[in-house]
């Protein structure tokens, strides 16, 4: 099963400098965002990082992983990441050490933010933010389901493999 968090990173009628969580698409499942799609209005960024959250109390979360996505041009950008995600988890962002993302005032779920360009991006920080009610920026993730495996001889569910036990496995051929 395919893992997504956050909101599509569509171009939206405004744009914040803050470092933030989006609320909109909580994680559906453990396992690791590979792809971070973000929407950059005109002008670009020098850096960003991206992360993994989980909820502490209130409006306390904790960054669980992290990872440096480089600069960004203007309007759509898709990066290759590896970031542990778990049921329930929110994607972040921080702007470092500056630049905007997308974002709209209305229609979401609601973003957290540090009201500055904070470093959140740092595994097992806990950070305490501000809540924008009905925001949505545009970050957005997907990845694999943890335990997934892909495919075995161009099957992509190993345990439709006929006569094979998933379970009992002990090696493919060619694969170390």
């Amino acid at each position: 099963m395919a893992i997504v968090i956050g909101a599509e990173a569509i171009d939206r009628i405004s744009a914040t400098g803050v470092s933030l969580l989006v609320k909109d698409g909580p994680a559906n499942a453990s396992g690791i965002i590979d792809t971070v799609t973000i929407y950059v209005p005109d002008g670009g960024t020098e850096a960003r990082k991206v992360a993994t959250f989980f909820l502490i109390s209130g409006t306390t979360y904790e960054c669980r992983d992290s990872e440096d996505v480089g600069v960004l041009s203007d309007g759509l950008n898709t990066k290759t990441v590896s970031l542990a995600v778990e049921p329930g988890d929110l994607i972040g962002i921080t702007q470092v050490p500056s630049g905007n993302m997308d974002l709209a005032s209305e229609g979401g779920e609601g973003i957290l933010h540090t009201g500055d360009q904070t470093d959140i991006c740092v595994v097992g920080l806990q950070t305490a933010f501000s809540e924008a009610e009905d925001a949505i920026g545009s970050l957005y993730g997907t990845g694999a389901e943890a335990g997934w495996t892909g495919k075995v001889a161009g099957v992509t569910n190993p345990a439709k493999v006929v006569g094979v036990v998933v379970a009992n496995i002990k090696s493919v051929i060619g694969v170390e």
